[in-house]
């Protein structure tokens, strides 16, 4: 099995759950004000929501490097 193929196994089963379980966890102590019900994309834009997951997705880059 080659380095890769263990690689994404391992970002399958462990990363990606715990992952969830920490967004899920961030969210459902913040507050309303987090998520918009508005399907405004300027209202997005411009949101607490898009800010935590350019985070999280700058902290899953960071990880795969």
């Amino acid at each position: 099995m080659s380095y890769l193929q263990r690689s994404i196994n391992r970002l399958r089963s462990t990363w990606i759950t715990a992952l969830r379980e920490i967004i899920e966890g961030s969210l459902k102590k913040g507050q309303t004000s987090w998520l918009t019900t508005t399907p405004d994309p300027l209202t997005y834009q411009n949101s607490k929501l898009k800010r935590y997951f350019k985070i999280v997705k700058y902290m899953m880059e960071d990880t795969i490097l």
